[in-house]
């Protein structure tokens, strides 16, 4: 048993014994909160996603206003299958916090992985407006871009991609990708 495992197995006995989760929700304040979205988050580190969801409910019950523990939920949730109950968390995480960049790329790459590519390129616009500076965001538009056969418009992306960061391995192929189709197209 590693210590952070005693120590988790320690505080949730402890929190059952002291009080009920129904009855701590009703008199729980937001220090409780935050120590369930804690505990949730080690459960999830340990794949206890059963665990994990419980904590975050009773969390969300006593502050619903964390977009962490939102997010955090619908990470859960799409782990254990919900897309639908994932994509809700997630949301309510941007509507509670919409510049967290994070939580956009987390929705757009769940909703391509579900075949939703036009929610998904809603969600990496969302991202680069959040946080133009960043390479992956530039880097996921330009892929979506590229999946809608927008070429001229993956390419810059790419570009921005690759100037933030240099050494993107994946936006330098695809720009490359992109460039040789683009040429095909033209001749």
């Amino acid at each position: 048993m590693t210590v952070i495992s005693g120590v988790l197995d320690s505080i949730n006995g402890l929190m059952s014994r002291v009080m009920p989760p129904r009855r701590a929700a009703a008199v729980a304040g937001p220090r409780d909160a935050e120590l369930r979205y804690s505990i949730a988050a080690l459960h999830f580190e340990r794949g206890q996603l059963d665990e994990a969801a419980g904590q975050l409910v009773a969390s969300l019950t006593t502050d619903p206003g964390q977009p962490e523990a939102h997010y955090l939920l619908g990470r859960v949730r799409e782990e254990q299958g919900d897309f639908v109950a994932a994509e809700k968390e997630y949301r309510r995480a941007i509507r509670l916090d919409a510049g967290r960049l994070m939580y956009h790329l987390r929705l757009g790459a769940m909703l391509e992985n579900r075949g939703n590519a036009a929610g998904a390129l809603k969600e990496y616009y969302a991202a680069v407006n959040a946080c133009p500076e960043d390479a992956e965001a530039r880097f996921r538009l330009g892929a979506s871009l590229d999946g809608f056969g927008r070429l001229d418009d993956a390419i810059a992306e790419y570009r921005e991609a690759l100037r933030l960061e240099p050494g993107l391995k994946d936006a330098a192929v695809c720009l490359q990708a992109a460039v040789r189709r683009r040429r095909a197209l033209r001749k």
